[in-house]
């Protein structure tokens, strides 16, 4: 418990429950305890050590009436150097790979590491359409130490509607050939069907580490 003074004298505050803070009261007269709020809200997340499955499944994480925008922050290893690859979910959790729906451009960076050989700077594109999203364009490392990195951001604020769904990347990591690569991109996907979810998986092989949390920016 706490003393505070108001107007009368000195008056107590009860002690809140775990993890309240202390804040004015809507009538901005007194001091009480109340559950922080943030715009920046947790939305789901996986840490496993042993996935032992070509891809996870991010479900029922978006809706139209709350968030603007989600950010995902991805770390995994993998079993064969296979590209990172997304799509989305449709309200039954099927994928929806479409007809060359997801379109790309970005660009990247690379260079061997053991001597700086092959130091590249280049665009590339899959502007004509893929049926999942391509991540990287890298055949990563399955090197069993060996995380890989990305940051996806989904500029989504109806993803259940018929509107086109956007979203950019950022990567980094290990490839074969010892190169170390950045890579940016930024995405449309054309299909007209609400999404609600989706899937990353490995263009083959297992992943076999997966730390991950997904984030809502609300409106």
């Amino acid at each position: 418990d706490m003393l505070y003074r108001d107007g009368s004298g000195l008056q107590r505050l009860a002690k809140g429950t775990a993890g309240q803070i202390i804040r004015m009261n809507s009538g901005a007269t007194a001091p009480e305890y109340g559950t922080a709020s943030s715009d920046y809200v947790k939305l789901a997340s996986v840490d496993d050590d042993n996935v032992g499955a070509s891809g996870y499944n991010f479900t029922n994480c978006f809706a139209n009436a709350t968030y603007q925008s989600y950010q995902l922050r991805l770390n995994w290893t993998n079993t064969t150097a296979q590209t990172p690859r997304l799509t989305f979910l449709d309200s039954s959790n099927n994928e929806l790979a479409g007809s060359a729906s997801y379109k790309r451009a970005g660009g990247q960076a690379y260079r061997q590491y053991p001597d700086n050989a092959d130091d590249t700077l280049t665009t590339w594109s899959n502007a004509i359409g893929l049926t999942y999203a391509d991540l990287t364009g890298w055949n990563h490392s399955s090197g069993a130490t060996h995380v890989q990195a990305i940051t996806v951001d989904f500029d989504m604020p109806y993803p259940n509607s018929s509107n086109h769904k956007t979203f950019k990347t950022n990567g980094w990591g290990y490839s074969t050939g010892n190169y170390l690569f950045y890579n940016w991109a930024a995405y449309v996907y054309t299909g007209t069907g609400a999404v609600t979810g989706f899937r990353f998986k490995n263009g083959g092989g297992n992943i076999t580490k997966l730390y991950a949390t997904l984030y809502g920016l609300k409106k």
